[in-house]
């Protein structure tokens, strides 16, 4: 089975306090939680936003 971006963003928005918003300076929607973006997809990707300090760990 394949994951695809809406999959993604679906499961995103199932998490608490994760809200979703579409700046109209990027034009993709993009997964918030308490103001701070952690994900923006568009179609066919999807880039999750994360500390470097989680990265690494």
């Amino acid at each position: 089975m394949t994951t695809t971006t809406d999959d993604l963003r679906r499961w995103a928005l199932a998490l608490p306090d994760v809200e979703e918003a579409s700046p109209f300076k990027f034009h993709v929607p993009l997964g918030k939680v308490r103001g701070k973006t952690f994900l923006g997809r568009d179609g066919t990707t999807v880039v999750f936003c994360i500390s470097e300090q989680t990265a690494n760990a």
